[in-house]
């Protein structure tokens, strides 16, 4: 990546229903001083070494809410970073709640395990993440910041889910906003207002099953997301958290329909694991990978009208 690059890639784009080759919500965004990683959802560690990014140079680990498929691999980036890296620290950002204590004990069924790692090391310190737990507000706060890297977080619609957080990582004059789940809101839109990027979860509810409609009202509907990026300015808009997973080109081409239905004229990616984005100065590269049996897509922005 370029030295003054905006780098963000996909590293799970599932659900809590597994499906091969979508692991569970995670994006990895990188800067020229800071590797972020939102969620860490099934499979994680694997996708980012597919990705090229070793674990243990990680910088920083959010949270958007206390889910099992967007926390399920906390342990194993934390376990991996370390032992990888054994000196490096990392920086566990996390509303409070659920999502904190979760932070606060996920390595406790490992302390057995990292004890005789430690100990076969001959080193004193063990794999701690410094936590930093934040309150929610509806209205962007700073909640980390190192060199010209800046984390802001808002609270987002995922009722019943107290505590559900939407992050803004900016560089410089470049910024990517990371949803996490949530119907569409009004803090989302103001977070994501001028980014380059947005990330934001999808459902179809024409595909969703009859036993699961339940999951639609805490979610966010395509002509929705299409909305409130084109309100907010967005530059592309990348779709993930895709649920029901597309299992063809009409279910890709759908949800784009979606999103155009919505107003949204710029980019928009239907992603799959490991599509990336890569914003530099006023240049915007989006690469989809070909994935066998998992479908992605990458329109280009609508022309203007002249």
């Amino acid at each position: 990546m370029h030295s003054n690059a905006l780098e963000i890639t996909l590293t799970g784009t599932g659900t809590p229903i597994p499906v091969p080759d979508r692991a569970g919500p995670g994006v990895c965004i990188r800067t020229p001083d800071a590797t972020v990683q939102i969620d860490t959802g099934r499979s994680t560690v694997l996708r980012l070494a597919e990705a090229g990014v070793n674990v243990g140079d990680l910088t920083v680990v959010c949270l958007t809410h206390h889910h099992s498929d967007h926390t399920t691999d906390l342990s194993d980036v934390l376990m991996s970073a370390w032992i990888m890296n054994p000196d490096h620290d990392i920086d566990l950002v996390t509303p409070t709640g659920l999502a904190a204590d979760f932070a606060r004990s996920v390595l406790t069924p490992l302390e057995g395990d990292l004890e005789f790692r430690r100990i076969h090391r001959g080193v004193t310190d063990i794999a701690r993440p410094r936590v930093r737990e934040f309150t929610p507000e509806r209205k962007g706060t700073r909640v980390w910041e190192d060199g010209e890297t800046r984390i802001d977080a808002v609270a987002v619609r995922h009722e019943p889910v107290e505590h559900a957080v939407g992050y803004r990582v900016s560089w410089g004059e470049h910024a990517v906003v990371v949803s996490g789940d949530t119907r569409a809101c009004a803090e989302l839109e103001e977070l994501a207002r001028g980014a380059d990027v947005l990330v934001h979860e999808v459902v179809a509810p024409d595909r969703v099953p009859p036993h699961r409609t339940h999951t639609i009202d805490y979610h966010a509907l395509p002509h929705e997301v299409g909305a409130l990026a084109e309100r907010a300015g967005v530059g592309v808009l990348v779709l993930t958290h895709l649920w029901p997973a597309p299992q063809n080109e009409a279910d890709v081409a759908s949800l784009l329909d979606g999103v155009r239905a919505g107003g949204f004229t710029g980019e928009v990616v239907v992603g799959c694991d490991l599509t990336r984005v890569t914003v530099h100065g006023d240049a915007r590269t989006v690469t989809v990978p070909t994935r066998p049996g998992v479908p992605g897509l990458h329109a280009p922005a609508v022309p203007a009208v002249v």
